[in-house]
């Protein structure tokens, strides 16, 4: 699996032979292949030809998110490679019987012949749905004679699916992941109650200070990993008082519609935290030289100047003229550079790694199985059913977020009314709490809002967690109950002295 990557200029020593490959950029750009455009290579080194116009001008691809498309382009090497190892070479033949083989093989860790790192059926939906659009294509195209892919994945209830699939913290649960998972706190039993100690001996916590900003972020906003990825520092450090709001322009949004997002001060203090560290990357970057090889190897976007457009901000980009930020999408916002006052390069994305280059969603995939894994290893001297601890995921986060704020915003109307929240739940009732919570997620209709959140938020609406917190702003109730000084389960949790 390939990947193309305009942006990366070939090496001096070049072979002679290759030396028609050395504008392969323009070539591609001339035949409007767009960057990020997946290769999928043969075991024998050959392409094929209705699997290279599917990645580069099939509407139903080449309109996704960048990190939907790579996610789904990877799957369908998955399939690949499976169908190879039945034998079968040619993909646009093959039949619903080997569609079903490969669930099993993808999804059953019993079966002989499975993979090593098999994934949930819920996890492999997004496989089917990928596998789908791909045959739909080709069906129409008639390269192949039928979809041997169904239109849907095994029947669940919507209940007993939503709440399985769309995994979420209580308050109690995400305080207690996020001080010993990404904060390095031990954590210990004392009478009822669950103390979150001083550090862990073997804690290396350099990237703490990024990793609470993020997780901060995604639980008080229900960003999405790559919307959050995609941040600049000019659209999270804005110079206003109090809470603010920014837009999430449609280009890096899943819906491709602009989304406002409402920030608490909180969540916007923790992002200031944030700062020291990023400065600090930046420098040590800086002196080793990392960003002027990255100008020379990569075709970066150097803005030279900034100015309000309305609520937008336009760029002058070196050799590019004027741009808009919210034209820009995620690969082109991992490009952009600025130059500080002593001329220095320095990127603009907002969370970077430990080398000062921008974090990807891959980035955050081993900083989550960190933090569950360490939390995981203090679950027996804390009491807690080993199989009970969560396995939290950027999306648990997002999940965690539409809940939090639809309790909330049950707990207002219900005072609104004078209800006690004992009364036979109606959900028409609730029909604000549900549009608000659809606006925040950005979902394309309330539908989906219910079918995912319906049933949990019947209990959650009644957790004391929100007593009191009847004449706050929401986004302040969202602040609260993501640092809480509350329960975990059965268990009140508190800070120790030593911590």
């Amino acid at each position: 699996m390939l990947f193309t990557d305009p942006y990366t200029r070939p090496p001096e020593n070049w072979h002679p032979d290759l030396d028609e490959m050395r504008s392969i950029s323009d070539i591609e750009g001339a035949l409007h292949i767009p960057a990020g455009t997946p290769i999928i290579v043969s075991p024998s080194l050959e392409l094929d030809d209705d699997l290279c116009h599917y990645f580069s001008s099939a509407l139903s691809f080449t309109d996704l998110a960048p990190s939907t498309r790579r996610s789904r382009a990877h799957a369908i090497k998955t399939w690949l490679d499976f169908l190879d190892s039945q034998g079968l070479t040619d993909w646009r033949s093959a039949h619903e019987d080997l569609y079903a083989d490969f669930r099993r093989w993808r999804t059953n860790p019993n079966l002989p012949g499975s993979p090593g790192a098999v994934v949930s059926e819920e996890s492999f939906e997004q496989t089917r749905v990928a596998l789908r659009a791909l045959y739909d294509w080709a069906v129409k195209r008639r390269l192949a004679q039928d979809n041997p892919i169904p239109s849907s994945g095994p029947r669940a209830s919507k209940s007993s699916a939503a709440v399985k699939h769309k995994n979420w913290l209580n308050p109690r649960a995400y305080r207690l992941w996020k001080a010993v998972g990404i904060q390095g706190h031990r954590a210990r039993i004392d009478g009822s109650e669950v103390v979150i100690g001083g550090m862990d001996t073997t804690w290396r916590g350099q990237l703490e200070p990024r990793n609470t900003a993020m997780v901060d972020l995604l639980v008080t906003t229900g960003m999405r990993i790559g919307e959050a990825c995609a941040l600049t520092s000019w659209e999270v450090l804005q110079e206003a008082p109090g809470r603010y709001e920014m837009v999430l322009p449609a280009i890096i949004t899943k819906s491709k519609r602009d989304r406002p997002v409402r920030v608490s001060p909180g969540t916007a203090d923790v992002q200031r935290r944030y700062i020291k560290f990023r400065d600090a990357a930046i420098r040590r970057a800086q002196r080793g030289g990392l960003y002027e090889d990255l100008e020379w190897r990569t075709s970066l976007l150097v803005a030279q100047s900034v100015e309000p457009s309305g609520s937008d901000l336009l760029l002058n980009i070196e050799g590019r003229g004027r741009v808009r930020l919210s034209a820009m999408g995620e690969d082109q916002r991992q490009r952009l550079y600025a130059r500080g006052r002593d001329g220095a390069l320095e990127p603009l994305s907002w969370f970077l790694t430990e080398r000062g280059t921008p974090t990807t969603p891959d980035t955050w995939t081993p900083v989550f199985a960190s933090a569950n894994e360490r939390l995981l290893a203090q679950a027996g001297h804390l009491g807690l059913n080993p199989h009970s601890v969560p396995e939290v995921t950027p999306h648990t986060l997002r999940h965690t977020f539409a809940l939090w704020l639809l309790a909330a915003e049950h707990r207002s109307i219900d005072r609104g009314l004078g209800l006690s929240g004992v009364e036979r739940y109606d959900v028409k009732r609730y029909e604000r709490a549900f549009d608000r919570v659809k606006e925040a997620l950005g979902h394309a209709h309330v539908g989906i809002t219910k079918d995912t959140y319906l049933a949990p938020v019947r209990t959650l609406r009644m957790d004391d967690l929100l007593s009191g917190t009847e004449h706050m702003e929401i986004e302040d109730v969202i602040a609260r109950l993501a640092n809480p000084d509350l329960v975990y389960e059965t268990k009140a949790v508190r800070t120790s002295d030593d911590a």
